[in-house]
């Protein structure tokens, strides 16, 4: 559980560093921090989805994935996830796409993809590469049967050892 909120945990508070600089400086140290509390859902979701998926996948390979990989599977996972959270205004900004000029559609669309490259690169970059927290490994059925045979061997020489010296 421990490993579960830091991943998840710092996914989404790196999600949130540069929405929050970039909203402060576009509109001003007064009215940045509320426009930027007003979305904070938007910006907490995908990188906290960031963290679970690197958090799933770290427990899965339980090896240590390097910066240059989690940076990739944030910014997929965070681009799949504003799309899903989006749809319905992709949706309607498709259907007028003839009413607005090309350069505001590009722009738009490169707008979203920055959103998301720095969102989920951070969220990535910001998640742990391993896990701190594991399961110890259990044993196997042949391991268990040698360890009970080895301990049962031990017994035995230690009744007859007790036994022969009764005799004495």
């Amino acid at each position: 559980m421990n490993d579960f909120i830091r991943f998840v945990g710092r996914g989404a508070l790196a999600g949130t560093i540069f929405p929050f600089l970039f909203l402060a400086y576009y509109f001003g140290p007064r009215f940045g921090p509320l426009i930027f509390l007003g979305q904070l859902v938007w910006y907490l979701i995908p990188g906290a989805s960031v963290g679970l998926i690197l958090w799933l996948l770290s427990a899965g390979f339980g090896k240590t994935m390097g910066a240059g990989i989690r940076i990739t599977i944030g910014i997929g996972i965070s681009f799949a996830v504003t799309l899903a959270l989006n749809h319905s205004d992709f949706v309607l900004l498709l259907r007028h796409e003839s009413e607005l000029p090309v350069t505001d559609v590009l722009y738009g669309i490169f707008r979203i993809l920055l959103m998301c490259a720095t969102i989920g690169g951070l969220a990535g970059l910001a998640s742990p590469a391993k896990r701190l927290f594991k399961k110890a490994p259990e044993l196997t059925y042949r391991e268990r049967v040698r360890m009970y045979d080895a301990a049962e061997s031990e017994a035995r020489a230690a009744r007859q050892r007790i036994g022969r010296s009764g005799m004495e």
